[in-house]
């Protein structure tokens, strides 16, 4: 209940810095959302998996609903 993971398709990744710290800003599609309704969030630059592309499929892992890692899903 607490820890969930979802399927989505990443649109767009922009790497910020919040006072020296790293994130992606996202904006994804949860794959079985039937409206296909964009999300944005915030995830910890170290938490997700090396060079994250518009496009990719990923599994986002989150917990209490803050996102604590991205992984790609290799179809």
């Amino acid at each position: 209940m607490f820890n969930q993971s979802t399927i989505a398709t990443l649109k767009s990744v922009n790497p910020i810095s919040i006072h020296g710290q790293r994130y992606y800003d996202i904006l994804f599609v949860i794959e079985e959302d039937e409206e296909q309704l964009q999300r944005k969030s915030r995830a910890p630059f170290e938490e997700v998996y090396e060079n994250p592309q518009p496009g990719d499929k990923v599994k986002i892992n989150s917990l209490l609903g803050a996102i604590t890692s991205i992984e790609k899903v290799e179809e």
